[in-house]
């Protein structure tokens, strides 16, 4: 990845494997929290479906929060699973999105991004759980957005897990860690 330009390679460690991501270079940045469970599924007025014509706004809300450029994995995450992919509406603009997986008895939240001015980040939440079904939502988020870790720890039906770390190689560590990334997400498959 260095050879291709990367100037930081990010990673989730589980606690047994951060000494060997640290003997090769890696170093810590935050925990990265986890929670698994249910919650009650709700409407919101200015909640919808993500259309795709919705991407441009939506990859520039996420490129503006996250810190890089995803719509590759936005375009592919909403193509393969438009029935978790919602948007929140302020103003006549995109307030907030959040797209999911379902997989092995599960349903991931992820990416979950909120303006700081959206009126209910949480409905993005609500929306979503409508869709879930009886499957349990899993939400991993970055204990600096002190906001969103505090909403989900005070929602009933969502309990903590084990926690890993939030991990980088290289230069910077912001990558993800915003007050509007109320859930990271990502591609990974291991």
């Amino acid at each position: 990845m260095k050879g291709r330009g990367a100037e930081a390679v990010y990673l989730d460690g589980v606690e047994r494997a951060v000494p060997f991501y640290e003997s090769v270079g890696f170093r810590r940045v935050c925990r990265s929290l986890r929670f698994l469970g249910h919650i009650e599924g709700r409407t919101h007025p200015a909640l919808r479906p993500m259309l795709r014509d919705d991407l441009k706004d939506v990859c520039r809300l996420d490129r503006d929060s996250f810190g890089d450029d995803r719509s590759y994995f936005l375009e592919r995450r909403l193509a393969a699973h438009p029935r978790f992919a919602k948007v929140l509406e302020s103003e006549a603009r995109i307030a907030g999105f959040i797209l999911g997986i379902q997989g092995r008895g599960l349903v991931a939240a992820g990416p979950w991004i909120a303006r700081a001015e959206a009126e209910r980040p949480l409905a993005l939440l609500e929306g979503f759980a409508l869709e879930t079904g009886s499957l349990p939502l899993r939400i991993g988020v970055l204990e600096t957005n002190v906001r969103a870790a505090e909403s989900l720890r005070g929602l009933g039906g969502l309990q903590p897990q084990r926690s890993s770390w939030r991990m980088v190689l290289g230069t910077g560590d912001r990558l993800g860690n915003s007050p509007l990334c109320w859930a990271v997400g990502s591609p990974a498959k291991g």
